[in-house]
């Protein structure tokens, strides 16, 4: 006999609807001084009061060593332990290093702001990140991979399906480098749209070149998939604090610097 009773199945998939049930009305609750609308806000707040606690939440521009730029951004995650933050009261400058995910937040997600937001994000994935150097004894360095951007993206609602998201999301793909695709869509109302290996149907939180997009139906438990899948990839990387040097170097390239 199987060690897990169907009881104990049970009980496990009682429990993590119990918690599904919680984190969607602590949502709703966190949107009451919002007219009871779930807002960008709201899911920033969400995030934060939960996510691990070396990681913040924010938004603004991500930048690269080498001067490129993201524009502004509706929800970065980044480990603050390791990033120097660039901001006044509305606008922050993060460098690509230090960021581990970031979100497109949509009220509601139509096929033209899907294409919109997968732009956003193929942007962002498009960044150069440098590999961190951590100084462990005088002039030996260790040098260590920088984790991948895990990019998504959060609607409300849809005027679609799943499926019609599902079938233009692979469609769109075939013209993305797996590099630079998105990790989930997450719907609010309707379920999670995720990449999973086409041959085992594992679960690829980072695309790679066999992953295809799947659908999960979920509507009640979407929150807690979603938030599941998030914080998977980000309980599994370590960030090296950036090289800021090289930062440093871009910008004293174009001013003048006199010697003697």
């Amino acid at each position: 006999m199987n060690c897990l009773e169907r009881g104990d199945i049970m009980n496990l998939l009682d429990i993590f609807q119990g918690i599904s049930h919680n984190m969607k009305n602590e949502l709703e609750n966190l949107a009451v001084n919002k007219a009871g609308l779930v807002t960008e806000n709201t899911i920033k707040k969400f995030l934060q009061k939960h996510l691990p606690s070396k990681y913040s939440i924010g938004s603004g521009h991500i930048i690269s060593h080498n001067g490129q730029n993201t524009g502004q951004l509706d929800c970065i995650v980044f480990d603050h332990s390791s990033c120097p933050v660039l901001y006044n009261e509305r606008f922050q400058v993060l460098p690509s290093e230090s960021v581990c995910a970031v979100l497109e937040i949509k009220s509601k997600l139509n096929i033209n702001s899907l294409e919109s937001a997968l732009q956003i994000i193929c942007r962002v994935k498009e960044l150069p990140k440098l590999n961190g150097e951590r100084l462990i004894g005088p002039n030996v360095f260790v040098t260590d991979a920088t984790p991948e951007t895990f990019g998504a993206i959060f609607a409300l609602e849809t005027n679609t399906t799943l499926e019609i998201l599902r079938n233009r999301l692979n469609l769109l793909n075939k013209d993305i480098d797996h590099g630079r695709r998105i990790s989930i869509l997450c719907i609010l109302n309707q379920g999670v749209l995720m990449n999973v290996n086409k041959h085992t149907k594992e679960i690829d939180l980072i695309p790679n070149e066999n992953s295809v997009i799947a659908s999960v139906k979920t509507t009640n438990d979407t929150l807690l998939l979603f938030f599941l899948l998030l914080s998977s990839y980000l309980n599994q990387i370590e960030v090296v604090p950036p090289n800021l040097t090289k930062y440093l170097q871009n910008y004293l390239n174009q001013i003048n610097i006199e010697i003697g």
